[in-house]
């Protein structure tokens, strides 16, 4: 209802991050479905950070040594980004932590309780359901890939894994936090940025809107 203070006319409202703001960009989404308020209209979520666990997936132990985001590295910034949920609910812990990418496919509602509010992996298919089109980016050496895979994966399990539901693509031979590189003039940023322009004004030019 503020849009014009930021000098906008909110037609169309798509939510973009990187990591942990793709995290806050698909949580806001979810939580929009979840109070039953208007979602956005899509969704772009660049190497996105969907399932805060302590637990290692492959993708976390193949970067073990990685040099910008080494796995104990890793397991602090999830450590700090969770604990004011953790500090709520505390009955989640133990959850949260047991819990990686893989096993989000076999854990029961009850399990999911909440944890979708920090962990958008781990979100009820009902409200996976009512998401808006989404956009993922993943990079192919980020510890976070598997976070992306198995989400896609999870879409395509309640028949929303077409690409007018959800698209994922993975990015080669770049790191976590590629866009940060997009100043240095790297050609692999310069065409995933390119392409992720593509993806917003292709959501912003569709039909529908508000």
């Amino acid at each position: 209802k503020n849009c014009a203070v930021c000098g906008s006319t909110a037609e169309k409202v798509i939510c973009v991050g990187d990591s942990a703001g793709a995290n806050l960009a698909l949580v806001v989404a979810l939580r929009a479905v979840e109070e039953g308020v208007q979602p956005p209209d899509g969704v772009v979520a660049l190497y996105p950070a969907l399932m805060v666990s302590l637990t290692p997936s492959p993708s976390r132990v193949l970067s073990l040594m990685d040099p910008l985001l080494p796995l104990a590295t890793l397991q602090l910034i999830v450590s700090e980004y969770a604990r004011g949920f953790l500090e709520a609910h505390p009955h989640n812990v133990q959850d949260l932590r047991g819990a990686g990418p893989r096993e989000a496919e076999g854990m029961n509602a009850q399990e999911r309780k909440r944890l979708h509010h920090v962990s958008p992996l781990l979100a009820p298919d009902a409200l996976l359901r009512e998401l808006p089109r989404t956009f993922i980016m993943a990079s192919e050496l980020d510890p976070l890939l598997d976070d992306s895979v198995t989400f896609v994966r999870r879409m395509a399990s309640i028949g929303k894994g077409g690409s007018e539901h959800v698209l994922l693509r993975v990015v080669p031979r770049l790191p976590h936090g590629w866009l940060n590189m997009y100043f240095i003039g790297d050609k692999t940023c310069l065409q995933a940025s390119e392409e992720v322009t593509g993806w917003i004004k292709e959501m912003m030019g569709g039909q529908g809107g508000r």
